[in-house]
């Protein structure tokens, strides 16, 4: 049976081929690797899928777990753009 936990994240591992969620409360997750990606999808507030990347420390999360191993992570993203329809594309580079 498959449960959701939520909480800040307090250090992420990479070791052989897991990645490890630490959260504040000690508790500790895991997601297998391979070839290079992440087994679990991580979505953010638009549920959209988004790059391990978004993950940092600090980051509140909700993860979907089953047996200790990570199915889904759920972030609230930092990383939002607003974009003013009155901006050209390229004021982002400035």
């Amino acid at each position: 049976m498959s449960k959701i936990i939520s909480g800040k994240i307090k250090n992420i591992i990479l070791k052989e081929n897991k990645m490890f969620i630490e959260f504040e409360t000690n508790e500790i997750y895991y997601s297998e690797i391979i070839k290079g990606s992440v087994t679990c999808d991580i979505f953010n507030e638009q549920n959209k899928i988004v790059p391990l990347h978004y993950l940092d420390n600090g980051n509140l999360i909700k993860i979907k777990i089953l047996e200790n191993k990570i199915k889904k992570i759920y972030i609230n993203s930092k990383y939002q753009f607003i974009l003013d329809s009155d901006s050209p594309e390229d004021c982002f580079f400035e």
